[in-house]
Order: C-alpha cells, then sequence, then structure tokens
C-alpha cells in the first residue's frame, strides 16, 4: 500500500522534535484489514523488525442527491430531498443507520427554520423527504446532520448545508403598454390592445435536437416549441409536445413553462410530473428532481431519448458576452515581450 519514512523532526505529524518517539502518517487508507511493518535501518543493515496489524473502519458519510446546491425552484413546487448515508462502497439503510446514529434535516430561510423533514426509505437505498417549496421568495437552506458512534466505538458527526432559491417567474408588462391600452380601450380599440398585451406575454422558444432517439426512430430531428405559455413533455392531447417514434412516452413525465425573470428576460423551465419517477429523467446527467431553467445546450434523457435543448437568443447574448466591448483599450506588452513576439 505504502512505504514511509518515520520523522522525529517535529514535522509530517511528529508532534515533537528530537524526543525518541518517530511518527509515520498515512493520510488515505481504503477500508479494510492491513499489515504493517516496521523495520529499523542503521548504516545501511536492518538491526530491528516488528509487525502488527490493523483494521481501517469507513464511517459513515453524507451524500445530498437533491437539491443541487444553487438550484432554483417556483414557490409552491413540490421539491425532493433525496440523500444517500454511505459506509464503505454500500449506502445504509434505515436500520443500519437507526443503529449506529442519529440522522436530522431541516429547511430554514430568511425568518428563520420553518419545519423538520421527516426522511422515509427511497429507492436505491436513498433516504427521501418531500415538500412543497415556500410561497415567499428569497434563499433558504437545508440542513442535515449525521452524527452517532460506529459499531467499533468511533464518533462521527458532519453537518451540510445545502442552499437553494425560491423565485417567481415575472410576467410584468412594461408601464407605457398599459397607458396605451387605456387609450385603446376609451377609443374602443380594445382587441387592438389585447393583440399588443398577448404579444408581450410570455411564451415558449427554442426548439429541441434528438440526439438519440429509441431504436426504429430517426436521429437528427428538430422539434420545435409552440409559441404557448406552457405544454408538457410526454402524453397526449393539445397541450402535449409529440416525440418521434409514436407512443414512447404515453404519460406526461415533465412540463415546460414560458416566464420571465428579474430583468424581464424570457425563461424556460422544464419540470418533473408525477409520471417522472419511472421514467427516470435527467437534465446534463443529473436527476430532474425539480424546476430546471433551460440553458441552450442543457441535454435531457428520457425514456430512450436525448434530447439537446438549442435558443438561437440564448446563444447570440452567450456570444456578445464574450466579445469584447467595442472602444476598449490594451496596454501594449511589456519591452521584452514585445521584441520576443517581433522574434
Amino acid at each position: 500500500e505504502a512505504t514511509l519514512l518515520a520523522r522525529d523532526d517535529g514535522l509530517g505529524g511528529d508532534p515533537l522534535a528530537d524526543d525518541g518517539t518517530f511518527t509515520a502518517r498515512h493520510l488515505a487508507i481504503p477500508p479494510g484489514a492491513y499489515t504493517f511493518v516496521v523495520r529499523a535501518v542503521l548504516q545501511g543493515q536492518e538491526v530491528a523488525r516488528r509487525e502488527g496489524a490493523f483494521e481501517a473502519v469507513p464511517l459513515p458519510t453524507l451524500e445530498v442527491l437533491s437539491p443541487l446546491p444553487g438550484s432554483r425552484v417556483w414557490p409552491g413546487d413540490p421539491v425532493t430531498v433525496a440523500l444517500r448515508v454511505v459506509a464503505g462502497p454500500a449506502s445504509l439503510d434505515g436500520a443500519a443507520l437507526q443503529a449506529a446514529g442519529v440522522l436530522s434535516a431541516s429547511i430554514e430561510g430568511p425568518d428563520g427554520p420553518l419545519h423538520p423533514l421527516h426522511l422515509s426509505a427511497g429507492p436505491e437505498g436513498r433516504l427521501e423527504a418531500r415538500f412543497p417549496a415556500p410561497r415567499a421568495e428569497g434563499v433558504y437552506t437545508l440542513s442535515v446532520r449525521l452524527r452517532g458512534r460506529s459499531a467499533e466505538g468511533f464518533p462521527f458527526d458532519e453537518t451540510r448545508v445545502i442552499p437553494f432559491f425560491v423565485v417567481a417567474p415575472r410576467r410584468t408588462s412594461p408601464g407605457w403598454l398599459w397607458i396605451v391600452l387605456a387609450v385603446l380601450t376609451v377609443g374602443g380599440g380594445v382587441g387592438a390592445a389585447l393583440l399588443i398585451a398577448r404579444r408581450h406575454r410570455p411564451v415558449l422558444e427554442g426548439q429541441w435536437r434528438v440526439l438519440d432517439a429509441p431504436q426504429g426512430c430517426r436521429t437528427g430531428q428538430v422539434i420545435e416549441l409552440p409559441g404557448q405559455a406552457a405544454v408538457t413533455l410526454g402524453g397526449h392531447g393539445k397541450d402535449a409536445l409529440a416525440l418521434p417514434g409514436g407512443p414512447a412516452l404515453e404519460a406526461p413525465v415533465a412540463s415546460l413553462r414560458a416566464g420571465r425573470g428579474p430583468e424581464g428576460e424570457m425563461e424556460i423551465w422544464l419540470s418533473p410530473l408525477e409520471g417522472a419517477a419511472s421514467a427516470s429523467p435527467t437534465v446534463n446527467g443529473r436527476p430532474l428532481s425539480y424546476a430546471h431553467r433551460l440553458e441552450d445546450g442543457d441535454v435531457l434523457s428520457v425514456g430512450g431519448y436525448r434530447l439537446r435543448y438549442e435558443n438561437l437568443r440564448q446563444a447570440a447574448d452567450r456570444l456578445a458576452q464574450r466579445r469584447p466591448r467595442r472602444g476598449a483599450k490594451y496596454s501594449s506588452p511589456p519591452t521584452g515581450l514585445a521584441e520576443n513576439q517581433r522574434r
């Protein structure tokens, strides 16, 4: 596993220099049983040897799967808390965890603690809890604490704090629009005013490009998002976005909704629905457990499909941010650097 030099110089973990006690430290030993050999060498000759044994015991650790740090959810939307307690290569189930220690989880908001969460057993050894997102916007934190003592008597105490945001999409219209609406209403032009208001209503934009599809379906197709405020992915009906290949997704698994951000910018949100658990949708390789704001280039995987979201406006905005501002001044390189460049 490793060969280490024992030291008596007060460095590398040795507590005190020249006290006759030599120290060697290994920082990362995988769990398991080990044999160690201590050799004393004087002038190239081994003068003493001792052997012993020890066992490296894994202590339970927390792994928070959802929500992700910095994620955004809508007020009132369902939020799934999913985590695992890992000891070595395996996850602890509820009975093993209860015997080892205490696991507690709670949500805190801008005004203090909200309520504790009651975790229950989920699939693949996960522990889960669900709650509706608070109605008030702001920064919230999920706090999870695991503490106890292992079967060998070693104490452990770990706390994870995950911040997330509750943000409502803005659906405001410019002030001048209401002035025009009032003028047109007085003049009898109600229909024209409603048409103007409709043009400023958030609607879905962009497209899905089919990267992979179930057998028998053609890849490379483009699925345009309709000019509506919301649709479902999968299912049937006028508000369902059909995928190529027939009834691949009989039940809707996600919803697409349009809204406006804090600065009035257009936002497209992808949220899981009731049937999403069996379809296991992921965005960029992460489970879709909460509302996700789509960005140009995001890849959704669901039901044998891999779909890339493409938004020309977002792509153009990102490109514009990368370009240097017109009229920006740059300092010339140092003389030595300029001379090397000419050479």
